[in-house]
């Protein structure tokens, strides 16, 4: 049995089938070397390398891959429908490591952090007279209320006291067991919002929706948080609801091209707050995702099933 690792991850979770004798692959991320790697492979223990039909073509004896995550735009999921290989993610592994960093964007974007910091380091101690944001009693609304959106909720309410309102075009508005407020308008969570963060996968229907039109929407002097994926952001628009101050301030995690581009003129705007798309980057969250993913691993190649966490229905799914 061999195992495909592309890029550096904990191995705990498929220890037991290292003991017993599975080979660990490892090649470049990039193309030519995924195909030469992957031909005869049984899994992969993927991260940010990028599955196309061309690669997984190649790949005769794959059952599974197991993301180390949960995004799969990277990987061609029509064509591991059609080749009957098992795709798979760490849904629950990150949520607790991201909304907490949801928090940190939150407050550090409130409190002026960067500017702050900035200026400080050079001497200037007048910064302190920069006027930040209370966030008790104020309104946060959560753009996608999956189980991150909903930890982050959470958090917010019980931690900052903070009220929830939320936009997911899968749940019924109303109010919910936990006493959020689920619209079915984005734009009236917008509109009554004093923090939006956004927690939505890319996808056809994402991809630029936040646009000019979404920061119109939002209240005057309002923060904007993005630690989903930099695709869903107009970055252009955003620059300018940044510079004309119709935001407080931005806390940003992920951008639409990464690694960021040095001449990107957000670097230049003491009103954003940004992390190297790092929210999921704990000890705990790795070792939770090691295990999860193992877990999927197994479920195909020693039990013969569907993995736990499947985000695919492969037509003749090769298993075992």
């Amino acid at each position: 049995m061999k195992i495909l690792v592309p890029q550096e991850v904990i191995l705990d979770g498929v220890q037991s089938l290292i003991d017993d004798g599975a080979e660990i692959v490892r090649c470049k991320n990039e193309e030519a070397s995924l195909i030469a790697a992957i031909s005869d492979c049984d899994a992969v223990l993927a991260r940010t390398e990028i599955y196309s039909r061309k690669v997984l073509e190649s790949a005769k004896k794959l059952k599974i891959i197991a993301r180390y995550g949960v995004g799969t735009e990277k990987i061609d999921l029509e064509a591991a429908n059609d080749l009957g290989i098992w795709v798979s993610n760490t849904p629950l592994a990150l949520t607790n490591a991201v909304a907490e960093h949801v928090l940190l964007l939150i407050l550090s974007t409130a409190k002026n952090m960067r500017y702050c910091d900035k200026n400080l380091r050079e001497g200037d101690f007048t910064c302190r007279s920069t006027l930040g944001m209370e966030l008790l009693g104020k309104t946060i609304g959560v753009v996608g209320f999956g189980h991150i959106g909903r930890s982050v909720a959470q958090k917010c309410k019980d931690g900052l006291h903070m009220k929830v309102v939320a936009y997911d075009p899968y749940l019924k508005p109303g109010t919910d067991a936990e006493g959020n407020t689920i619209v079915s308008d984005l734009k009236d969570l917008l509109a009554q919002s004093d923090v939006v963060t956004v927690h939505l996968p890319l996808m056809p229907s994402t991809k630029g929706l936040v646009n000019k039109d979404f920061f119109k929407s939002m209240k005057d002097g309002a923060i904007f948080i993005n630690a989903a994926r930099g695709g869903v952001v107009e970055e252009p628009d955003l620059i300018e609801a940044l510079k004309d101050g119709k935001l407080f301030g931005a806390g940003l995690d992920c951008f639409s091209s990464e690694p960021l581009p040095l001449d990107n003129p957000i670097y230049q705007l003491d009103n954003v707050v940004m992390t190297p798309h790092n929210a999921s980057a704990t000890i705990d969250s790795f070792l939770r995702c090691s295990s999860d993913m193992g877990q999927c691993v197994m479920d195909v190649l020693v039990d013969g099933k569907k993995p736990r966490y499947a985000v695919n229905k492969p037509l003749t799914p090769r298993i075992g």
